[in-house]
């Protein structure tokens, strides 16, 4: 399946959980992983792994640039029909010392 098509079939997939596979495929035809994108941000894979679940929106960011889409395509349920976030975001906890 070409890139095009997946970003199109992403788009268009109610379902997160197909989504997710999709957004899985379309990493793969590009030569990508998840855990590719955690590298490139300096996560661990999990984190990337969790964004299928838990929104965030630095993550959505790095797949959908590593994809050429936008966050708003590749997470319709997360964005408004202007492109404007609607859910939070989850916020990363302070460790003690």
């Amino acid at each position: 399946m070409s890139i095009v098509t997946l970003i199109d079939a992403i788009a268009t997939t109610a379902d997160p959980r197909a989504r997710w596979e999709l957004i899985k495929a379309a990493l793969s035809e590009k030569g990508l992983s998840l855990r590719t994108v955690a590298k490139r941000l300096g996560v661990c894979p999990t984190a990337v792994s969790q964004a299928a679940i838990l929104p965030s929106e630095r993550i959505e960011q790095a797949i959908a640039l590593a994809l050429g889409a936008s966050p708003a395509t590749l997470f319709p349920d997360r964005y408004d029909e202007t492109g404007r976030r609607t859910v939070r975001t989850r916020r990363r906890t302070q460790r003690a010392a």
